[in-house]
């Protein structure tokens, strides 16, 4: 089967995307995402791509840009180019990769909301999955670590997750396609490249085959995924009933095929506990713990989480001045307007109003039936319940998160979870919010 209908088949089977979708293709000029961009645009779909100047390669750098500008008008499509130039961009972190990864996905988050694009797309490939899988092996890793990187994160798809590199260069080669080398990676110098260029050619020597690794990855994925249904029965089956409280397990009642420490962690985390926290708690046969808004409380084989102030009943909040500071979901937020010059970062929502002033925007709690549009979905609408389920948010929080809702009574924004379609950035004047997390 040739490459494009093998791609054509695992959109299909793996249902990333269909052809109503608009995606938004990260290229950076190398092979794999030169390839990815030329087979999406080959079979049909409507693309527009993105790319990052990062300036860390001086000219090398300036040539990958001018490529993938090249290569764009060359094929009569969008390019959606950021270069790294503002001196708040430049990298502070000791990991330089981190680094350009959160610049990168912020910029792509920024198109996807301003240009109505359904997905980003990325050039990950097999061999992309199999360094990822040793490189947490050697580190030390569970069940997550061990599964590569997967066809489908939210809104990120990746349609050449099941091929080779070696597939897609020969591809490349046939069909004559060009494309930039980056000579970092050539270089040994991060552990990832000393994986490729040194530890993977001796593992193929030894008998590792393409097919054989996708089996690993896709039985290792089928472990992981029963051993979190496994986790959500042991948690529902350790549920308590303590009146006043947020959460109440039952320590005794963990079954023996759930990992008592991990299922705990998973109930605390949303209220900011930590593993040590945890590890703390599961120690002491009585102990009682602060943390942020909430009291954590070990008493025999009971653990309980309670508020540290009576928040059952939140009340509505007129938003009547900016900045506007409020308590949604145990966290603390902040509602200011927007600095233009300003990009947003992944923890921060962009909401656009029609108006110049915030008059109308109000702030109040789930009602039954309430609905979304979420950014990314082309209009369509989805149940506010539906999404908490979908970011496991816990049933006893969910009461507690607010809502932003505009004069006429829209659901603009889910703070700290997902932004509507309603508030989506346009060139039309009004005035511009920015919602992040705020932590005194």
């Amino acid at each position: 089967m040739k490459l494009l209908d093998r791609v054509e088949q695992f959109i299909t089977e793996r249902r990333l995307f269909t052809r109503q979708d608009k995606l938004l293709v990260a290229m950076s000029g190398g092979l794999d995402s030169t390839v990815l961009a030329t087979v999406l645009l080959d079979l049909g779909y409507p693309i527009g791509v993105a790319h990052v100047n990062y300036r860390l390669r001086g000219e090398a750098s300036d040539g990958d840009e001018a490529f993938v500008r090249a290569w764009a008008r060359r094929a009569g499509i969008p390019a959606f180019v950021h270069v790294v130039t503002s001196d708040s961009e430049q990298s502070s972190e000791s990991n330089t990769q981190l680094w350009a990864r959160n610049i990168r996905y912020a910029y792509f988050q920024k198109i996807l909301d301003e240009y109505s694009y359904t997905f980003v797309v990325t050039a990950h490939q097999l061999d992309d999955s199999l360094e990822t899988f040793l490189h947490h092996f050697i580190r030390g890793t569970g069940l997550n670590g061990l599964t590569g990187i997967p066809a489908k994160a939210g809104s990120v798809r990746r349609p050449l997750s099941f091929i080779s590199r070696a597939t897609i260069q020969r591809f490349a080669g046939a069909e004559g396609i060009a494309w930039r080398e980056d000579r970092s990676n050539a270089s040994d110098d991060y552990q990832r490249n000393r994986i490729r260029h040194q530890l993977i050619p001796r593992l193929r020597e030894l008998g590792l085959k393409d097919h054989s690794f996708g089996n690993t990855l896709r039985h290792l994925r089928q472990t992981r995924d029963l051993g979190d249904k496994a986790q959500v029965q042991g948690l529902e089956e350790m549920q308590a009933t303590v009146p006043g409280t947020l959460v109440a397990l039952s320590l005794a009642k963990c079954p023996v095929f759930v990992d008592l420490t991990a299922a705990v962690y998973t109930v605390l985390a949303p209220y900011g506990g930590t593993r040590e926290q945890v590890r703390q708690l599961l120690s002491r046969s009585d102990l009682q713990l602060a943390v942020g808004d909430y009291l954590f409380t070990r008493r025999a084989t009971l653990l309980t989480v309670r508020a540290r102030m009576d928040t059952s009943s939140l009340p509505s909040l007129p938003v009547d001045k900016l900045p506007f500071d409020f308590v949604s979901g145990g966290r603390g937020y902040r509602l200011r307007e927007w600095d233009a010059k300003a990009d947003a970062t992944p923890t921060q929502q962009r909401i656009a109003l029609p108006t110049p002033t915030v008059r109308g925007l109000r702030l109040r709690t789930r009602l039954p039936g309430d609905r979304i549009q979420p950014l990314g979905m082309g209009g369509r609408s989805k149940k506010v319940q539906d999404i908490f389920v979908d970011k496991k948010v816990p049933a006893s929080v969910r009461d507690r998160h607010y809502l932003l809702l505009d004069a006429v009574g829209d659901i603009l924004a889910i703070p700290g979870i997902v932004t509507s379609e309603k508030g989506r950035i346009n060139s039309i004047g009004g005035l511009t919010l920015l919602l992040e997390p705020k932590f005194p």
